[in-house]
Formats: structure tokens, sequence, C-alpha cells
């Protein structure tokens, strides 16, 4: 049996942790009984009171000096870490603009693919391409130091491009699905 050094249960031999307090047993040296008349003490309980005879003297460490340890830790002052408040260091514009123009690119240039998806390809590219229109929009105005102007007009394209895009898959899709001719593109266009 393997005494648990935390609260004292007797747990199986073969068992790794203590169960009822979770105590790893893995590392616990077991004393060996050569006398039956030794009593084993435990930890009581907080709100016990332990009486021990008066004619004994017992050489008693507490079973849990590792958890005393653990509570210390724990009113130990908490964010001692106290950063140096430094300027902060200088962003690079270009990488800003370079992953502006990433972001940009993937979002207005998947316009089409639903259009790809029912295997309108002409029709997709298109509306991928002008996709690009928004992100062109936005480039000249940020060179022209515009970027809001430049950010909310090329955001108002974009969405319109979006939902055009969107209201074209649907209704290229009920023209496949019902046999019917496919519309044309910003009514004008024969892409198919």
């Amino acid at each position: 049996m393997k005494i648990c050094q935390r609260c004292g249960h007797e747990n199986e031999e073969n068992a790794k942790f203590c169960g009822i307090c979770g105590q790893n047993l893995q590392n616990i040296e077991q004393p060996q009984k050569t006398n039956q008349d030794e009593k084993t003490y435990q930890q009581p309980a907080d709100n016990q009171i332990r009486q021990e005879p008066d004619n004994q003297q017992i050489d008693f460490q507490p079973a849990n000096s590792q958890q005393t340890s653990n509570q210390q830790q724990y009113n130990a002052p908490q964010n001692t870490y106290q950063p140096s408040y430094q300027t902060h260091a200088h962003k690079n514009m270009w990488i800003a603009v370079i992953l502006d123009i990433v972001g940009g690119l993937i979002f207005y240039f998947l316009c089409g693919i639903g259009q790809l998806y029912l295997g309108l390809y002409k029709r997709g590219i298109t509306l991928c391409l002008l996709g690009l229109v928004p992100v062109i929009i936005n480039l000249l105005c940020l060179i022209a130091d515009h970027e809001l102007i430049g950010s909310l007009v090329s955001l108002l394209i974009g969405l319109i491009l979006l939902v055009y895009s969107v209201y074209d898959a649907y209704k290229c899709t009920n023209a496949i699905n019902e046999g019917q001719p496919i519309p044309l593109l910003f009514g004008s266009l024969d892409l198919q």
C-alpha cells in the first residue's frame, strides 16, 4: 500500500496518484514496517484538534510541507514585472502597404469564385479582375495622401461589386438549374 504524504490515504501499490487529493505517488518511498506496534499518524483536518500523549515525544514533520511552500507562492506579489517605458519602434510603412495590398487582393479577387464554381470561367475571371479596381483606387488615394477618402470609396465600390457578384451567382445558378440561358453580365456582356 502507498500512503499519500499529503492526506494520509492508503492507495493501492500500483497507484500513480492519490485517489483522494491527487498527489503524485510515483516518487514516494514507503517506510518498511518492522514493528507491528508502531503507530501511523495522519495529518488531521484543519478543524480537528490533535491530542498526543504527554509521555511520548514524537518527531513530527507536516505531511503537507510541500503544500505550505505552494501557499507561500500564492501569497507572493503578482505581476511584479514592470516594463520599461520606451518609445515604440519605428514601423516600416512599406510592410504595412504590402500587407494592405495582399489583404485587399485576396478579399476583392474572390468576388467571382461563385461563377467559377458554376463553370462560368470567363464570367468568374472578369469579376475577379474587376475586384482589383477597388484595390487600385485605394492605392492611388494612399499615394496621394487621401487615405480616408480612398478607403471609403474603395470600400463602397468593393461592397457594390461583392453584392452584385452574389446576385449574379444566384441568377446564374437558377438559370443553370432551370435549363434557361445564362443572363448577361451587367446586362450587356455575354460571358459564359
